[in-house]
């Protein structure tokens, strides 16, 4: 489709104008077409609207959060330790003396104390993921906990990170659950938005159908197959060119008047191969050379003059 003209835009801009200062100008028949452009626009952000809150009306899952700071700072990041330190034996030692400290802290109900005891455990041994997990189930980052935990048990099997892992499935799970879900109602509503998509083009191609049919008459029904794409357009572009093919549908014979017109050719060969191809003699009821009736098209070799007898 081509861009706008500056002037067609301006005019548009004064059309709006003119229909923002008076808005009943839109219900004149002559303006329908643009009414009834606006209502379809404003019934699909409606509806795109409702999808969304029926989305958004999916309700978080209730949590176990007992043993969760409530108050921490949002988006706060802790230390995650240097992933390719060399844990030396002192080190070892020292996180486990943090890590007895933070279980004290958490025993007592210091929440916050945990945190920063089992923070420190971590930078003295980066790679124990049970230290990850429990200081994760504290801020309640449940299903970083439950990941930490099993991949704890897997490597080196713990019966306190089996216990562990056993308090934070039930909100990992849940949790789980919950993003299964927001992301099958996404895929349902892409799917619902595709279907309308292809709803929308398929109302366009039988509005464009009807709009032709109207403009050009019934004769766009004689065609074979589908109408060649550019056909209407080259009609709408050279009306003339339409005359033309009208009369060569009436009087076949009549084609080697245009021979010599490009248009008609090329027309000609629009229709006989759907937008590329050989010229198709039935859209124009013309005679194919297997009858007695295309002797008009059959061109016999030239006659050659007697050649003198030279014996």
């Amino acid at each position: 489709m081509k861009e706008m003209t500056d002037e067609q835009l301006s005019l548009l801009k004064q059309f709006v104008l003119m229909c923002k200062a008076n808005p009943g100008l839109l219900h004149q028949p002559q303006y329908a077409f643009y009414r009834e452009y606006l209502e379809r626009q404003t019934d699909e952000t409606f509806e795109e609207n409702q999808e969304e809150e029926k989305e958004s009306d999916l309700p978080l899952p209730e949590l176990d959060n007992s043993g969760v700071i409530e108050d921490k700072t949002c988006g706060e990041e802790y230390a995650m330790g240097d992933p390719e330190k060399e844990v030396s034996d002192e080190d070892m030692e020292k996180a486990q003396e943090h890590r007895q400290a933070a279980q004290m802290a958490f025993a007592d109900g210091d929440y916050e104390k945990s945190v920063e005891e089992y923070t420190k455990a971590i930078e003295f041994n980066p790679g124990l993921a049970i230290l990850h997990a429990k200081r994760a189930s504290l801020l309640g980052n449940w299903a970083e906990a439950h990941l930490d935990l099993a991949l704890s048990c897997k490597l080196d099997y713990d019966d306190q990170a089996n216990e562990w892992l056993k308090e934070v499935e039930p909100n990992a799970k849940k949790l789980h659950d919950y993003q299964r879900a927001k992301e099958r109602l996404a895929d349902e509503k892409e799917t619902r938005a595709r279907q309308e998509r292809v709803r929308r083009a398929q109302e366009e191609n039988k509005r464009a159908a009807e709009e032709n049919k109207q403009k050009y008459g019934e004769d766009s029904d004689d065609f074979d197959g589908d109408v060649p794409p550019g056909l209407f357009e080259s009609f709408k572009n050279n009306p003339e060119l339409a005359k033309i093919m009208e009369e060569l549908k009436k009087d076949p014979s009549k084609i080697g008047q245009y021979l010599n017109d490009p248009n008609v050719l090329n027309l000609i060969g629009m229709m006989g191969g759907k937008g590329g191809g050989g010229f198709n003699p039935n859209a124009f009821n013309m005679p194919t050379g297997d009858t007695d009736d295309s002797t008009p098209f059959k061109q016999e070799p030239p006659k050659k003059a007697p050649e003198p007898d030279l014996d």
